[in-house]
């Protein structure tokens, strides 16, 4: 919409359009970038947490699938 406007979209435009799309899932990840100074906040390193934030999601979820596939403890022993 800003392109049409004639006005062109810059890293500040962009990189609000991809947070601001985001589901609330990704709260967490958004207020710690609201941290970081302007200048360093460019959509390279935005897409790079995200790409981490999803790496840490697949990775926690293979981790849970893994522990309901192989549950500790002792109560699958079989008694003898």
């Amino acid at each position: 919409e800003l392109a049409l406007r004639g006005r062109p979209v810059g890293e500040e435009d962009k990189v609000f359009i991809v947070l601001s799309s985001l589901d609330d899932s990704y709260d967490i990840l958004v207020n710690s970038l609201e941290s970081v100074e302007t200048d360093k906040l460019t959509l390279e390193y935005v897409t790079g947490r995200l790409y981490a934030e999803e790496d840490r999601r697949a990775e926690r979820k293979m981790t849970s699938a893994q522990l309901l596939e192989h549950p500790r403890g002792n109560n699958s022993r079989e008694e003898q």
